[in-house]
């Protein structure tokens, strides 16, 4: 059986990266199968993942401008993305269309939509379509989805998106999703099982990311890693209440040009941290603070000690109240922390950060049924008749 999956896998993104690996590493090495990743990439997904934005405006050479002094560590960050892609990663040739996206489907007999949100038309290169390639369009092969995900709200423009592409989507034999927003979502549209499954980095054992690590970056000393999406205020001030606390510094691996805010607060931006270096410095901080998913699975998956982030606290609302009720606006984490026990670990008040210290072995009861009931639903969906409404 030959099959392919379509995902993000090439954004300068480490989650979006390690998702990818780690569907695909599943695939091939626990179940023996042939998967390769379809190499769908349009001209407007490269141009996001580039060193330096188009000079079509002022404030992109002024965002430029303001970048070029770390020029050579962002180039450095780029080459390990693309070195680890071309090494880690089993690639079709380069499908920058749809039309040509579309030439493969007599390739394969199986077409699995990857993790990530790859159904959220909110996203930036979606405004123009160009998500027809994720729910498979025109594919009238098998095809199943694991872990999409439609982003962390619903909106207008998400139910577009979804609405856009819906007769797609009907296709699918089996379709399983990340969050409980999603199959809520879904369910609305679609006449069959939605199932909510972990994300693909947790198919695989936290030792099989080993051969990934790069320790150019990580420092002997003691540490607390800080990894943002957007970097807003609320995770910046609590990074530095953190540093104060500890008396430890605060390492940043560069995710986004929102990166500088970060200098305000003394923190050491690494612009140069690709993917192997991000998972060495999470893997050997003492603290880590994240607001990101993939931050937060990560440190579920190396059992560190960590606290979320979520949107409210990020906000500048400072009425406490608010905050209580908006906390898990992220119905993505929400749905991850809650499903292992780790709700705890969501930072609800920024005057008053605890440092939890109680261990959780991913040996924990919760956190083994979770994968086990992905990894029975994945391999029912593809060796099962996927018509059965036995699907676990």
């Amino acid at each position: 059986m030959k099959i392919a999956i379509i995902t993000f896998h090439a954004p300068q993104n480490c989650g979006a990266f390690l998702q990818a690996y780690a569907l695909q590493t599943y695939l091939c090495n626990n179940l023996m199968l042939s998967a390769d990743i379809l190499n769908y990439r349009t001209k407007r997904q490269q141009q996001l993942s580039s060193v330096f934005l188009p000079l079509n405006s002022v404030t992109n050479l002024v965002k430029n401008v303001i970048f070029l002094p770390h020029y050579k560590k962002l180039k450095e960050r780029e080459a390990e993305f693309l070195s680890m892609q071309n090494t880690h990663l089993h690639l079709t040739r380069a499908l920058p269309s749809f039309q040509s996206f579309k030439q493969m489907y007599d390739e394969y007999d199986l077409f699995i939509s990857g993790s990530d949100q790859i159904w959220n038309g909110t996203l930036n290169g979606f405004s123009k379509g160009g998500q027809e390639p994720y729910y498979l369009k025109d594919c009238h092969k098998r095809k199943i989805s694991y872990a999409s995900s439609l982003g962390p709200k619903d909106t207008p423009a998400v139910r577009s998106g979804l609405e856009q592409n819906i007769e797609s989507l009907r296709e699918y034999e089996a379709i399983s999703v990340r969050e409980t927003l999603a199959k809520n979502i879904l369910q609305e549209y679609i006449d069959r099982p939605v199932q909510i499954v972990l994300d693909p980095v947790f198919l695989l054992d936290k030792e099989a990311y080993q051969p990934l690590f790069n320790s150019r970056l990580t420092p002997k000393c003691k540490y607390i890693l800080l990894y943002s999406v957007n970097y807003p205020g609320g995770i910046l001030r609590a990074a530095s209440t953190l540093a104060s606390k500890t008396n430890l510094p605060v390492l940043v691996p560069y995710a986004g040009r929102r990166a500088v805010l970060c200098q305000k607060y003394g923190f050491q931006i690494l612009y140069n941290a690709g993917p192997g270096c991000f998972l060495d410095l999470l893997y050997n901080a003492e603290f880590v603070l994240t607001d990101s998913f993939h931050g937060t699975a990560f440190s579920i998956l190396f059992d560190k000690n960590f606290l979320y982030c979520p949107p409210s606290v990020n906000s500048a609302s400072t009425d406490k109240a608010d905050q209580k009720d908006n906390y898990t606006t992220d119905d993505r984490i929400r749905t991850l922390l809650d499903s292992v026990g780790l709700s705890h670990r969501y930072l609800t008040d920024l005057d008053n950060i605890d440092l939890p210290r109680n261990p959780y072995p991913l040996s924990g009861e919760k956190m083994v049924k979770e994968i086990a009931a992905a990894k029975a639903w994945l391999q029912h969906a593809i060796f099962v008749n996927p018509s059965s409404e036995s699907i676990p």
